[in-house]
């Protein structure tokens, strides 16, 4: 029987697997503006395209997974769930991620399976640029805030 990893060691999992696939994850929670959910478990950027992922342990509800995943879809261009459950894809929900474009990662052990991949989608431009602002605040090690294509630019 697999365990349910506690939810600080699922998302420093999830930290260390996107920057080790050149994603730029920012440190803390991000604000999304959005009416109904908004604070985004991880966010990252990769590129030009930012990318929130919301995190569902086997106790949490997919249902509002979907819920939450809409709400961010307005500032992020590519939205995913990750999912520590077995049986993601037994899930009544699994078809509205898949028609709504949303990713579907499953977490096991430290490790993480993209089980339908993310569909691009474009963004509120003033949503967007509520995100951005949260990682122009991450501060150079000389000082000073730096803009997200700098962040993200691999040098």
């Amino acid at each position: 029987m697999t365990r349910t990893r506690p939810y600080p060691s699922a998302r420093e999992d999830l930290l260390r697997f996107l920057e080790s696939n050149g994603f730029k994850p920012h440190p803390l929670e991000v604000f999304c503006p959005s009416s109904a959910h908004c604070w985004v478990d991880v966010a990252a950027a990769k590129g030009p395209d930012l990318w929130a992922f919301e995190y569902k342990s086997r106790s949490d509800s997919i249902s509002r997974g979907l819920e939450q995943c809409r709400s961010y879809s307005n500032a992020f261009n590519y939205v995913v769930l990750v999912a520590d459950r077995h049986r993601v894809t037994a899930s009544p929900y699994f078809s509205k991620f898949k028609r709504e474009g949303f990713g579907v990662w499953r977490h096991m052990g430290s490790s993480f399976y993209s089980i339908l991949p993310p569909k691009r989608r474009r963004v509120a431009p003033a949503a967007r640029g509520v995100v951005e602002r949260q990682f122009r605040r991450l501060r150079l090690r000389g000082g000073g805030d730096r803009s997200i294509l700098d962040w993200v630019r691999v040098d």
